[in-house]
């Protein structure tokens, strides 16, 4: 747990260097976002500094996102083409309350078309799933998204969770890629 503090403490001062100044910062991760927004207060109850800065702590999708419905960054000219795109929602963005913002960011841009499997867990639950013993439980947990996946037939699926992009790569073999870099291909 110290260590942990440690580099709780030094992610909260380089949040609050940031905070001051009004920079947001930007996370591609649902889990770290949950870390910092959230749980840091949760496992040091006694540093009342974490909670201070969490509100600058935005998801890169979700920035991007409120950029082109304040019409700030123009998505018109996206590149030409058709691509079919399933959409998984990991856990961590999920508990978050943050609605699908990484699915209207992909719904933004003309030539994507953009599925919610919304098929439930992939099963690899963070770590969980790496642990020796657990593999099989996380397999039938991920089965519907998997057969959803499968049966959508799409090009590549989507997802801001690095674990779940393993898991849906490893157990569908539908090549999975972080929503922000589909955005910037496209919008680029």
């Amino acid at each position: 747990m110290d260590d942990a503090y440690n580099k709780a403490h030094g992610n909260s001062k380089e949040l609050a260097f940031w905070s001051r100044q009004g920079i947001p910062v930007l996370t591609a991760c649902p889990s770290c976002a949950l870390m910092l927004q959230h749980e840091y207060r949760d496992l040091f109850p006694k540093e009342t500094d974490f909670g201070n800065h969490a509100g600058h702590v935005i998801d890169i999708c979700v920035f991007i996102a409120d950029l082109i419905r304040a019409r700030t960054l123009d998505v018109s000219g996206a590149r030409p083409g058709m691509a079919k795109l399933a959409y998984h929602a990991p856990c961590h963005a999920c508990i978050q309350g943050r609605g699908r913002m990484e699915l209207e960011l992909l719904s933004t841009i003309p030539c994507l078309e953009t599925t919610d499997m919304d098929s439930g867990c992939c099963g690899i639950a963070g770590s969980y799933g790496f642990k020796r013993g657990k593999y099989e439980i996380g397999m039938r947990v991920g089965a519907p998204l998997f057969a959803a996946l499968r049966e959508y037939n799409a090009l590549f699926a989507a997802s801001e969770c690095g674990t779940c992009r393993l898991q849906i790569r490893h157990s569908s073999g539908i090549e999975a890629i972080h929503p922000i870099s589909i955005a910037l291909y496209f919008l680029a």
